[in-house]
């Protein structure tokens, strides 16, 4: 009985592994062209092609995994596929930043693609995911031009640095310390590469955002003492916020 009831689960793993193959080898396929030749980022992005399969993903991860208050896991079983996608995502921001700003141009607080791809990530799929979702994130942040646009990306981001600190509850948690320290890192790298960033940054009340997580983080050392894994984390969390700050 046991052997037969994991032969599903193994046809299903199969499957998942060979699909995880393919998308690899169409990533590198399209990474290279992206990066050869200009004419591709383009043509993508006005087919609609990636826009389609980009919300086609969305559904996919929405479908399969819901909201709660469950903590981040560390990994998923789409971390790999999710993270291919990603790549070519982030070469296709760079080449073409306004081809993913707004869904019609205009209204500067409308959560696009690309905000839910983030969002999605840090909440719902595994650590690779979410380093691979920060990257299309920085490459749109760094690349598209409107001040709007920044200062609505900016507080985006800040929201979900708060939503992770208090999904923590007080406590030291890994993946949630993980997180917080990608995001930040984000921050860090968009504000390095555009002075129009860092007004932003003051338009959001960045610094009072990152005031209160080290206030939350406070509390936490005063309930908990770090095992040496907590205390790594809290040390790369500290170090991209005085990185930040700096």
């Amino acid at each position: 009985m046991g052997i037969a009831e994991n032969k599903p689960s193994e046809a299903r793993n199969a499957t998942l592994k060979a699909l995880s193959d393919d998308a690899d080898l169409m990533g590198s396929t399209l990474e290279k062209l992206l990066q050869f030749d200009q004419r591709v980022a383009p043509l993508m992005i006005e087919s609609g092609v990636m826009t389609t399969n980009l919300n086609k993903i969305l559904t996919v991860i929405a479908a399969t995994r819901e909201m709660n208050d469950l903590l981040p896991p560390n990994s998923t079983s789409i971390d790999r596929t999710f993270s291919t996608v990603c790549k070519v995502l982030e070469l296709l921001v760079a080449h073409q930043p306004g081809g993913f700003a707004t869904k019609n141009g205009d209204e500067h607080d409308e959560p696009t693609n690309l905000h839910k791809l983030l969002h999605m990530a840090v909440h719902l799929l595994g650590d690779d995911s979410c380093r691979a979702a920060a990257g299309v994130f920085e490459s749109h942040m760094s690349s598209f031009a409107s001040f709007e646009a920044l200062v609505r990306d900016m507080k985006f981001v800040l929201h979900m640095l708060e939503e992770l600190s208090a999904s923590s509850k007080g406590t030291l948690t890994l993946t949630i310390l993980s997180r917080e320290a990608m995001l930040l890192a984000l921050l860090r790298s968009v504000l390095e590469a555009r002075s129009l960033a860092r007004d932003a940054f003051r338009v959001c009340s960045g610094f009072s955002a990152i005031l209160r997580i080290l206030v939350k983080l406070e509390g936490s050392f005063s309930s908990t003492e770090p095992d040496d894994e907590q205390s790594a984390a809290l040390m790369k969390l500290m170090e991209a916020i005085v990185g930040l700050v700096d």
